[in-house]
């Protein structure tokens, strides 16, 4: 899995697709390679694991959560 970080766009590349965000300096638990936050859900994810790290919130009017897909990629 090939995935970059352009700064100039904010943006995150992995493979061919590109996620508004940024690679983060933590890692996954599972995995143990660095999460990336996507701005579009407001929430971090892991590329490996294809998994949301963070669980949604709990308000049905989250404008972030309510269009989250079950899969990050």
């Amino acid at each position: 899995m090939k995935i970059y970080e352009d700064r100039e766009k904010d943006t995150v590349h992995i493979n061919d697709k590109v996620v508004p965000g940024k690679i983060d300096e933590e890692k996954c638990k599972e995995c143990g390679n660095l999460r990336i936050y996507h701005d579009d859900y407001d929430a971090y994810f892991c590329a490996h694991c294809n998994i949301w790290i963070e669980t949604k919130c709990f308000d049905p009017f989250c404008e972030y959560c309510k269009k989250r897909p079950k899969k990050p990629i």
